[in-house]
């Protein structure tokens, strides 16, 4: 891995398991503005205040996957950043409050994080759930559904790429300034790779030849297949944190689309960058823990990875820590980052 020109994708939302909200309801209502904007209205119908978590979600101010865009039935891939948000950081800002029959808007450009480039007759569908918590708390106790109905678009090509250049190049020019980390995030970095290979390496050889039990409890299935895919995986990541001057991905230790009052850390795949933001270094993060089911530096990095294209090209799911885990279907599980970081963890620490 090219040193630190790429960092995780991180927001670590550890919350329990998704539990649904009763009683709550959400409607969401799309609605194509001018070539490539999408006005998404969202209306709390339940009988009472939803608290809900704005970052990351289609709330949110970063582009994170809040809608799916697809040409003639066929799903369009998503490149844009992949979070990872610390449950024990989240403050006011990071929620939306919605009074009972009230409705807000956000305007979402998807031409930020799909390839619109050909142009011509697009569907764009907005479905999933957003974390919520109870009142004057920060605290995520479980989730909302929501689906809104699809819309189509005919758009304009060559908008769509101007578009889609200009963003990236306003976020990315500052990686000409930055060849490596240097001073205590260098020396943090270091030791997050470092012991990102040992939690690669032990779950490697469990995911290989270790007992059933436990890639049932994390994967679902102990099948052959399975287990090659897992081995696999945690094989790529031995190879990708074990360098710092080769590899697939570049690793930053700053914040080139200014996604850090957001995430800890968070990953762009197709750009094949992960970034550490501050509070990764300096947030209180362990390096590495000898705790179940917790996080650490070492983890996220390991998670963070999983994102990355030539990795696996998993997906958050919006679901975050064991409990959650242990809810996903075994298709979710094997293409989830946070399972991946579970099953390391538990590895490493004997739970």
């Amino acid at each position: 891995m090219k040193f630190f020109s790429c960092i995780f994708a991180l927001a670590s939302v550890a919350m329990a398991a998704p539990m649904e909200r009763s009683g709550s309801a959400l409607d969401v209502k799309l609605e194509m503005v001018g070539n490539t904007n999408v006005k998404v209205v969202i209306t709390n119908t339940g009988a009472s205040n939803l608290r809900l978590l704005k970052t990351g979600s289609i709330l949110g101010h970063v582009p994170t996957q809040r809608l799916t865009v697809s040409s003639n039935s066929e799903a369009l891939e998503f490149d844009g950043p992949k979070l990872y948000i610390s449950p024990y950081s989240l403050t006011s800002e990071n929620f939306q409050e919605i009074a009972a029959s009230e409705s807000v808007e956000v305007t979402i450009d998807i031409a930020e994080v799909y390839d619109l480039s050909r142009g011509g007759s697009f569907k764009i569908s907005g479905a999933g759930s957003i974390g919520y918590a109870e009142a004057n708390s920060t605290t995520l106790v479980g989730t909302v559904q929501f689906k809104a109905a699809d819309i189509e678009a005919e758009i304009d090509g060559d908008e769509a790429a101007f578009s889609r250049i200009a963003f990236h190049q306003k976020r990315t020019q500052k990686r000409a300034i930055l060849t490596e980390c240097s001073g205590d995030k260098l020396a943090i970095a270091e030791r997050a790779l470092g012991n990102c290979v040992t939690l690669a390496r032990g779950a490697a050889s469990a995911a290989a030849s270790g007992p059933a039990a436990k890639m049932e409890e994390y994967f679902k299935s102990s099948s052959d297949a399975t287990r090659a895919t897992v081995t696999d995986v945690f094989n790529r990541i031995i190879s990708e944190c074990g360098s710092t001057n080769a590899g697939v991905s570049r690793m930053f230790c700053s914040d080139p689309y200014n996604y850090c009052s957001s995430a800890t850390a968070y990953t762009v795949p197709w750009e094949s960058y992960t970034a550490f933001c501050d509070s990764w270094f300096f947030g209180g993060w362990e390096d590495l823990s000898g705790t179940c089911h917790q996080a650490d530096r070492a983890s996220i990095a390991l998670h963070e990875m999983t994102h990355l294209s030539e990795i696996k090209g998993t997906d958050d799911y919006s679901c975050y820590g064991y409990d959650c885990v242990l809810g996903l279907t075994p298709e979710q599980n094997i293409n989830h980052a946070d399972t991946y970081l579970n099953f390391a963890n538990a590895i490493y620490v004997g739970c």
